[in-house]
């Protein structure tokens, strides 16, 4: 997929992730481009192969669906062992993928496949993790994942749980004021 594209993962990331937290920051202070790796469709597992060939992600970004517990694009059922791969788009991921991208006229416009850094690849590889949950509407997401002391594949966001290191912090205001953290 092409990254100029309104709902390319690339994209996505570099406007809404890595320039935030870049502003402000001297230039060597940055994270530079090269530093933000996507798996691509072709050949996904090569992306595990060159995470663990560089000692694992210092410090791995989530966000959850609040309709299903989705976590990349791993919905309900996502088994522990997976791996990077290319999946099947659950109905509930598509429509909240509708609020994350208004650009798409209808559900049917969402892409029916996606390419999803695995639970696996996340809770093996990641030597810290931070579920950001914003929107009130994310309110069950939080209360469901901070009871959750392992994953479980039901709530794929619970990844947190199993990652060393693991929190989940709500970003919208009167329900927790504080992060809260997760340990095995």
């Amino acid at each position: 997929m092409p990254a100029d594209r309104h709902h390319s993962c690339e994209r996505y990331v570099a406007a809404e992730i890595v320039g935030p937290l870049n502003r402000g920051l001297p230039p060597g202070d940055r994270i530079p481009a090269a530093q933000v790796w996507v798996p691509g469709p072709e050949r996904p597992g090569d992306f595990d192969v060159r995470i663990r060939a560089h000692g694992g992600i210092d410090l791995l970004l989530l966000a959850s669906g609040s309709g299903d517990g989705h976590v990349g694009f791993n919905g309900p059922g996502a088994p522990r062992e997976s791996v990077t791969r290319v999946v099947p788009l659950a109905e509930s991921t598509r429509r909240d993928n509708l609020r994350t991208y208004p650009d798409f006229g209808s559900v049917d416009q969402v892409p029916a496949h996606g390419v999803t850094m695995g639970i696996a690849t996340m809770a093996d590889l990641a030597h810290r993790a931070l579920l950001l949950l914003p929107g009130k509407e994310k309110a069950t997401a939080f209360r469901r994942v901070n009871r959750c002391r392992d994953y479980d594949p039901e709530w794929p966001a619970s990844v947190v749980a199993a990652c060393g290191d693991g929190w989940c912090t709500p970003t919208f205001p009167r329900l927790v004021a504080t992060s809260e953290r997760r340990t095995r």
